[in-house]
């Protein structure tokens, strides 16, 4: 079981309207205010909705939809949340240092369009487990309405679409089902078969184009992106034999910027859109979306290895020819045969190998 620590929060200067006064009086900051939701090691931060609820300044029986950001590290996602959707305010933290400074899970409520953010923290980052970092990724996709793919890269790479469609298969195949469990056990507010979040590719170049995005070309089936858009994304689906089925729709949003700063307006146009579109996601209360996101971070939460058993050196330059009892890699270099030497199995590792009865290898020693 996971066990809830002290929370971080941060507060912004920004002074809410009249209109929110209701709201604070129930709770103890005035919002937007950032406060870490789920560390990096996976840990839920707070016991329950109602003491989130404070920390956000957001009644947890409020009802709002969930906005999240994910993306390499480096590529300012922070920054989007705060300039997009903050009016600029300093709610989530932005550093120029080389250091990662978004670690596990953050999320803030803003009030004046009823959001409720969630930043988290970038792939490729100098992370202790990688492989741990990426599955609280996609248990954010699970929990979100629309989710934003952050890149500033010129062109888009394989690795987006790699782990987009990771996000696909795993709400398909674990989350949905787990989702569908807790809400015929808790009453919660969840169809079956029901499509994942509204995908929002945005992509930020400097020296290349973006893709065609225009508003006047025509759209092609449900995707929301222009013939262009939808084809160019749909072919680099296919080259990696995988595809992104699960969500509810998939929209492309580039920008190129030759002088700071960055036009958001497009972004927000198109999220202020599927936002408001209820037909695959209503809003939810946020006792509910913490009960998803808990429920979620406490079911998938073994222990998982930081990196793969083989590097790359030992995957493609070592001999693949394995022990048929043990299954342990011989030790010498591909094409070691035409050299003249025989496999070499890992017995000077000291740690032998396993008896299999029906390989009969035995070893005998003279008493």
């Amino acid at each position: 079981m996971l066990q809830p620590s002290s929370p971080v929060l941060r507060s912004s200067s920004h002074s809410p309207s009249s209109a929110f006064t209701d709201i604070q009086a129930k709770t103890d900051v005035q919002p937007p205010c950032s406060a870490k939701v789920i560390d990096a090691d996976e840990n839920l931060l707070f016991p329950d909705a109602v003491s989130l609820g404070r920390a956000l300044g957001c009644p947890p029986d409020l009802k709002l939809k969930s906005l999240a950001i994910v993306g390499n590290t480096g590529d300012g996602k922070s920054h989007t949340l705060n300039h997009a959707f903050c009016g600029g305010r300093d709610v989530f933290v932005t550093s120029a240092s080389q250091n990662t400074c978004t670690l596990g899970v953050w999320a803030a409520y803003e009030p004046e369009r009823g959001y409720l953010l969630l930043d988290t923290e970038g792939l490729l980052g100098a992370c202790t487990n990688p492989n741990r970092q990426r599955r609280l990724l996609l248990k954010v996709f699970a929990v979100a309405d629309v989710l934003i793919y952050r890149t500033m890269s010129d062109r888009l790479h394989s690795d987006m679409f790699t782990f987009l469609a990771d996000a696909s298969d795993a709400f398909v195949e674990h989350f949905r089902p787990e989702l569908e469990n807790l809400a015929q056990r808790s009453q919660l507010p969840w169809s079956s078969s029901q499509l994942g979040p509204a995908v929002v590719i945005f992509q930020e170049t400097q020296h290349t184009e973006p893709l065609d995005s225009d508003p006047s070309s025509p759209s092609t089936g449900d995707s929301g992106v222009n013939s262009k858009c939808a084809s160019f994304l749909a072919e680099r689906f296919a080259s990696l034999q995988r595809s992104a089925d699960a969500f509810s729709c998939l929209r492309y949003v580039g920008v190129r910027t030759h002088d700071p700063p960055t036009d958001f307006s497009t972004l927000v146009r198109t999220v202020e859109g599927l936002m408001k579109d209820t037909t695959v996601r209503v809003p939810r209360r946020l006792s509910h979306i913490f009960q998803m996101l808990a429920s979620l971070n406490e079911h998938f939460a073994t222990e998982i290895p930081a990196t793969s058993a083989n590097t790359f050196v030992q995957e493609y330059f070592t001999c693949p020819a394995k022990c048929m009892s043990c299954q342990a890699r011989c030790r010498l270099g591909v094409n070691h045969l035409r050299e003249g030497l025989a496999h070499e199995c890992r017995t000077a590792m000291g740690d032998g190998c396993q008896y299999n009865p029906s390989l009969q290898n035995k070893v005998y020693y003279c008493k």
